[in-house]
């Protein structure tokens, strides 16, 4: 440990953070290892409890450290829950092209809700229906190891919500959708953002200070262009990561003239005739 500066104009309790956290980022200390006590902290460092509490304070607010409430403070764990999505699995599965990557044995728990409600402005633009109108509505809760990790909500422009039983997990919806109702996606659309949660989120995702989540929006088609689902998924960033694999041979191009797209509206044409 470098010995602290009381003559830098940096505050001592930034210098024993940024120690703390070189340490947590080494891996000298470990995810879930427990922090030094606060009287161990102020001896190691020469500082006063009050300086001490805001260096860990800083490092909670990074989300580098978690406090569980009469245990102690420790360094925050991370072994994510990877999706990824590819062409290979697009093509050899039902799922969506989504494959789960768990890191070692966990311990799965689901919370599911179903039922009906009038549709939002934003579901009902995506799924083409008026504002108001009813949709089936799919939500999960998902823990892994005791752990939230993510909130799903599907909706289903579907005229009786037990005409479809709900799947026992959100990855499942697109196989789910095939067996009990025969529809075949064409293609999906997702749009993913970043920011802090508001406290209701917070809550039900047991999150500590610093930590943001993210915010996938999926829209689902069938391969004539039809809207079968969409959903809207919130997951703590720290827990949760997308990996996308998109091929070479996938011919992505910058369209840079009239004559380019047109050629290229045909082709998405004559592609959606084909496989209609």
């Amino acid at each position: 440990m470098p010995p602290l500066s009381r003559r830098s104009s940096q505050p001592l309790y930034l210098q024993i953070s940024d120690d703390l956290r070189k340490q947590i980022l080494q891996q000298k200390l470990r995810p879930g290892e427990r922090l030094a006590s606060e009287h161990s902290l102020m001896e190691r460092y020469g500082a006063s409890r009050q300086t001490v509490r805001k260096a860990v304070a800083v490092l909670k607010a990074e989300g580098l450290l978690d406090a569980a409430q009469g245990q102690g403070v420790f360094v925050r764990k991370r072994a994510p829950l990877v999706r990824r999505l590819s062409r290979r699995e697009w093509e050899t599965n039902r799922s969506g092209g989504f494959l789960f990557e768990r890191p070692g044995a966990e311990t799965t728990v689901v919370e599911k809700e179903q039922g009906r409600i009038a549709a939002p402005a934003a579901v009902a633009s995506r799924l083409g229906l008026s504002e108001g109108e009813e949709v089936t509505v799919w939500k999960w809760r998902v823990l892994s190891d005791d752990r939230p990790l993510l909130l799903s909500t599907c909706y289903l422009p579907l005229a009786d919500e037990l005409s479809v039983r709900q799947p026992e997990m959100p990855e499942d919806v697109y196989s789910h959708l095939t067996d009990e109702l025969g529809l075949r996606i064409g293609r999906l659309a997702e749009h993913v953002a970043c920011r802090m949660p508001q406290p209701a989120e917070a809550h039900e995702l047991d999150l500590g200070p610093g930590t943001p989540i993210m915010l996938i929006t999926r829209t689902a088609f069938t391969p004539d262009g039809t809207a079968a689902e969409t959903s809207e998924t919130v997951a703590a960033a720290d827990r949760y990561e997308l990996l996308y694999e998109i091929p070479a041979s996938s011919g992505i191009k910058l369209i840079t003239s009239g004559d380019e797209l047109l050629a290229a509206n045909l082709q998405i044409v004559r592609g959606a005739r084909e496989s209609s």
